[in-house]
């Protein structure tokens, strides 16, 4: 058996409406991608502690919390992983990803979008699929200049 040139990707898929979240499971899964989904940020968070994903749609607005939380909690944790926040309030989403990939010196740029409902499944699957700046440094730094941490900005006087 032949390995593909385009292996699987792995995707977790955090929405409420389990009814969109099985829907989009099986569009991505059709697409060539292994995903999980669940209902919640307790959920997510125990999915998260257990398996690596390579992207993730959270929606931005969450019975339990935020799904930009989670975007920033897996980023930190699984650098090399995209996050597409998700809302039916589309300038809303694309402003917390815009914000959030702007965060932290842009360590994020390139990893976070935000998308509008409804959902184009095929447009997030070549994002996901497409080729992203090195984890940790945005598109304008040089090698060598060190991308901040959270707890940087906060040692600075910050806010994170």
């Amino acid at each position: 058996m032949s390995q593909s040139a385009n292996p699987p990707k792995t995707l977790l898929i955090v929405d409420d409406d389990w009814r969109l979240a099985r829907m989009l499971g099986w569009s991505f899964d059709d697409l060539g991608n292994i995903t999980r989904t669940a209902g919640s940020v307790a959920e997510a968070t125990e999915v998260l502690g257990s398996l690596h994903f390579d992207s993730a749609l959270f929606d931005l607005g969450l019975p339990d919390g935020s799904g930009a939380e989670l975007g920033m909690r897996l980023l930190e944790d699984q650098p090399q992983s995209r996050v597409a926040l998700i809302s039916a309030d589309r300038a809303a989403v694309e402003t917390t990803a815009s914000e959030l990939a702007e965060s932290f010196d842009h360590r994020w740029a390139g990893r976070i979008q935000g998308h509008g409902k409804p959902l184009r499944p095929g447009r997030l699957h070549r994002w996901f699929r497409a080729d992203a700046p090195p984890a940790g440094r945005h598109p304008g730094q040089r090698r060598g200049d060190r991308a901040h941490s959270a707890e940087d900005i906060a040692d600075a006087g910050g806010t994170a």
